[in-house]
């Protein structure tokens, strides 16, 4: 048995597929699966929520940068009002000192309320919760 996919006028045969879209995708069902997917699979879609998820980047000059460049992922255990977790990207950008940081869920809807695209008082308490780690 083989599968045929249709993408606008062509068409592509394959023994299986690997189909990766967005799960909003999936739950708007923008495409067409025939023979539809089990039971199963459309209620396990039907329950699988989406959050949100930012991010933070931050650049360096070489001269400046103060963490561990051989470290991928700073983080600490001491509870604090942010559950940030920074990811250090220079082993895999050519060395240039970025680092990223993650938030999510409530956290994420709080920032995205309470700062513009960029704001320098969530700058300052980001570099203040590096200096603490």
């Amino acid at each position: 048995p083989t599968v045929d996919v249709q993408c606008g006028n062509e068409l592509y045969k394959a023994k299986k597929v690997i189909i990766t879209v967005p799960l909003g995708v999936l739950k708007a069902k923008l495409i067409k699966i025939r023979p539809n997917l089990t039971r199963n699979h459309r209620l396990s879609i039907g329950r699988l929520g989406m959050g949100k998820m930012n991010k933070i980047i931050m650049f360096w000059p070489q001269n400046e940068v103060f963490w561990p460049q051989e470290t991928e992922i700073l983080g600490d255990v001491e509870e604090r009002d942010s559950d940030f977790s920074f990811f250090n990207h220079m082993p895999y950008n050519g060395d240039r000192p970025v680092l990223v940081a993650f938030f999510a869920g409530d956290e994420a809807e709080l920032l995205e309320t309470q700062y513009a695209s960029s704001n320098p008082a969530l700058y300052e308490e980001k570099i203040t919760e590096l200096a603490m780690i």
